[in-house]
C-alpha cells in the first residue's frame, strides 16, 4: 500500500509539472506573437510618420488595424483551444 501511495503521488506530481509547462509554453508563444504584432504595428507607424494625411490613408490604416485585431482574436481563440485540448489529454 505504501509503494502504491508513493507511486500515485509521484505520477500526480509529474502530471502537474507537465500541465504547468504546457500552459507556460502556450503563454510564451502568445507573448511572442503579441510582440511580433507590436513590432509590425510600430514599423507601420514609423513609415506613416512622414506621409501626408488624407482620408484614403486614414481608411487604409483603420482597415489594417481591424485586420490585425481580427488576427489577434483568432490567435487568442486558437491558443485557448490548444490549452483546453492539452488539459483534456491530461
Amino acid at each position: 500500500m505504501l509503494a502504491r501511495h508513493k507511486t500515485a503521488n509521484s505520477r500526480l506530481a509529474a502530471r502537474k509539472k507537465i500541465h504547468d509547462y504546457q500552459i507556460d509554453d502556450a503563454m510564451v508563444r502568445f507573448e511572442q506573437y503579441t510582440r511580433r504584432i507590436y513590432d509590425v504595428e510600430g514599423r507601420i507607424e514609423a513609415y506613416d510618420l512622414g506621409l501626408p494625411k488624407d482620408l484614403n490613408h486614414e481608411f487604409a490604416g483603420l482597415e489594417a488595424e481591424e485586420s490585425i485585431a481580427k488576427e489577434l482574436d483568432d490567435l487568442k481563440k486558437r491558443v485557448s483551444r490548444e490549452s483546453d485540448t492539452s488539459t483534456e489529454v491530461n
